[in-house]
């Protein structure tokens, strides 16, 4: 899984971003610690719009609400403790 969300955080290719994100991210993706990991990564770049949570871990607000519609409460509630309340 890490890797697939690395791939998804850096893919440019419409098809295969939402392939991967309907079928492989929204239904399985259920582990904080590998989230908490790749968004402490260098997947997610330096920028004027990428928040650093309570973690260290770092998103961005497309990708904030992307990753708000898994099917885990857990990764929910992860985003929801360590980026605060989603806007």
């Amino acid at each position: 899984m890490p890797h697939i969300l690395h791939h998804v955080i850096e893919c440019t290719w419409g098809g295969c971003y939402n392939a991967l994100y309907w079928n492989v991210i929204v239904p399985h993706l259920d582990s904080t610690d590998v989230l908490d990991y790749v968004l402490s990564s260098s997947a997610i770049h330096a920028a004027t719009d990428v928040e650093t949570g309570a973690t260290g871990a770092r998103i961005y607000a497309e990708l904030r609400r992307r990753l708000n519609g898994v099917q885990s409460e857990k990764i929910c509630q992860y985003l929801s403790e360590n980026f605060g309340a989603n806007e």
